[in-house]
């Protein structure tokens, strides 16, 4: 279980490159360019790995398209 210090630290870059990939597989047809974009706006929004892992995780569960906006993951950001 994470701390609330570990919750609340910026997100890694590891952990950025984790949860893209779990986009990546599940949204295939996104460019690279794509996520070179997503992974800027997470990283000045500050996202923890927490908030990362729970727009992720909804966008996967809820989106009925091929392919998502990058705000459909900023709008998570707490």
């Amino acid at each position: 279980m994470e701390s609330k210090e570990q919750t609340n630290q910026t997100i890694s870059q590891e952990a950025i490159d984790k949860h893209l990939l779990r986009l990546h597989h599940a949204f295939p047809l996104r460019s690279m360019d794509f996520f070179i974009t997503l992974q800027e706006r997470i990283k000045f929004h500050g996202f923890t790995e927490s908030e990362l892992e729970n727009a992720v995780n909804h966008v996967i569960d809820t989106c009925d398209y091929d392919s998502f906006a990058v705000s459909s993951i900023i709008q998570h950001k707490k």
